[in-house]
């Protein structure tokens, strides 16, 4: 089947409470998919994600209850929810299947297995050991603003007031944000820190030694970044978005399905971390201030992530799912 007969369903939901990670995701496989001329469409519930406004006008968005994945070549699927059963289903009615699979998916039967991230306890169901497995961050689905950021040039020195983009979450919300300004004000080092968040600058706490702008969740986050000497983020998919933009990475888990992140990204060196707020671990300020006030290691990181993260995933992935149809 060529390209031109192939019709991909991106099967995924967003909202305040999942978060945008699934959504980003598949929005990467749909600039890949819609560049080779393939026909695109999400299913799902998609709630209010900011990137939505930047969606080509040739990808459809589709409530599930509205569709036909019958009509679909191949569908793919990246949701926590999605049960064993739901897949068994969905593959009665013809379509190749293709999950994106981290520690939070449940087991579901699928022609081709997805594991962008570092999965270390997942697996297939029980009789589809033998599907092709595309595992560890050469998989990794970066959009292509973001990867845009990269220059390939070494970040310049920082000078003066540091600037660090601060994200938690897609969302915007998260329990965690106050928290961390307050570690980065305690320290007394000039900086100017962007605020991600849902918040506006009047429910902000004050700070004495920080200044701090709050934006809204957006479309433009590769504008920020752009813009950023330092970046802290939770360690969930934003995290690998941030690393393949060469920009220096203080990573905190927020949620235990973050683990397998953290745990990797600090074991290579790849990002700094800096504390398990899930586990209720306070910030770590040793290493918050190493992070902001060393550049020389910071410049070390960059040289560690380009060997890691080479923002071909998508296009890796793409060439894969489209296989599942020859």
């Amino acid at each position: 089947m060529s390209a031109s007969q192939t019709r991909v369903a991106l099967r995924c939901d967003s909202s305040a409470e999942i978060g945008t990670g699934h959504f980003s995701r598949c929005y990467a496989l749909a600039q890949e998919l819609v560049s080779r001329g393939v026909a695109t469409d999400f299913v799902g519930n998609i709630g209010n994600v900011p990137i939505l406004d930047k969606l080509s006008e040739e990808v459809r968005i589709i409530p599930e209850p509205e569709s036909n994945l019958e009509d679909y070549s191949i569908v793919v699927l990246d949701s926590y929810s999605l049960t064993p059963e739901y897949a068994l289903q969905l593959r009665s009615l013809g379509p190749k299947i293709a999950l994106i699979a981290d520690d939070a998916t449940q087991e579901l039967p699928a022609d081709l297995y997805i594991e962008p991230c570092v999965n270390l306890l997942w697996r297939p169901p029980a009789g589809y050991e033998h599907v092709q497995r595309l595992k560890g961050p050469k998989f990794v689905l970066i959009r292509n603003e973001i990867l845009q950021v990269n220059t390939g040039k070494p970040n310049p020195p920082m000078k003066g007031e540091a600037r660090v983009l601060v994200l938690l979450g897609g969302s915007g919300l998260s329990p965690f944000q106050t928290p961390l300004v307050a570690a980065m004000d305690s320290l007394k080092v000039p900086l100017r820190v962007t605020l991600v968040s849902a918040l506006s600058n009047e429910d902000s706490a004050p700070f004495h030694h920080i200044k701090i702008d709050i934006s809204a969740p957006r479309s433009d986050l590769e504008n920020l970044l752009k813009s950023a000497d330092l970046v802290i983020s939770a360690a969930g998919v934003t995290s690998w978005e941030v690393l393949s933009t060469g920009k220096p990475l203080g990573i905190i888990a927020v949620v235990d399905n973050q683990e397998p992140n953290y745990s990797f990204m600090t074991e290579t060196g790849i990002a700094v971390p800096l504390g398990r707020m899930y586990q209720g671990e306070p910030i770590n300020l040793n290493q918050l201030q190493n992070f902001i006030v060393r550049d020389s290691e910071n410049q070390h990181l960059e040289r560690q992530t380009s060997k890691i993260v080479d923002g071909k995933g998508a296009s890796r992935v793409v060439d894969a799912i489209v296989g599942l149809t020859q």
